[in-house]
């Protein structure tokens, strides 16, 4: 099991149990293992700093910016990997920057 990471089960809930165990036992490369160790790092970071933030401001207004990572999210899987934008996510992400505005105006 040397080299398995763990969350790779997340990602396969819709394979049978015999795919399920094989992509479990095969190995990470080198370029996988430190790309999920950036991506780890990264998590425990944003969390860190998401706490940090509660500290200095009103937990509500934390909490609701915290969300407006699916803006990035849009935008960079638009941008970076040439999604289209339907009507139903151009009005999510129309919901949020108004939400953030309102914050910013309370």
């Amino acid at each position: 099991m040397a080299g398995t990471f763990l969350p790779k089960p997340v990602c396969c809930g819709a394979l049978k149990s015999t795919q399920f165990t094989q992509l479990l036992r095969r190995p990470l490369g080198l370029c996988q293992a430190a790309l999920a160790a950036i991506g780890g790092t990264a998590s425990v970071g944003r969390h860190a700093i998401a706490l940090w933030a509660m500290t200095r401001a009103p937990v509500a207004s934390v909490a609701a910016l915290r969300e407006t990572s699916v803006l990035f999210a849009t935008v960079l899987g638009t941008w970076m990997l040439k999604e289209e934008v339907g009507w139903q996510r151009a009005i999510g992400t129309v919901v949020i920057v108004g939400g953030v505005m309102a914050l910013r105006l309370a």
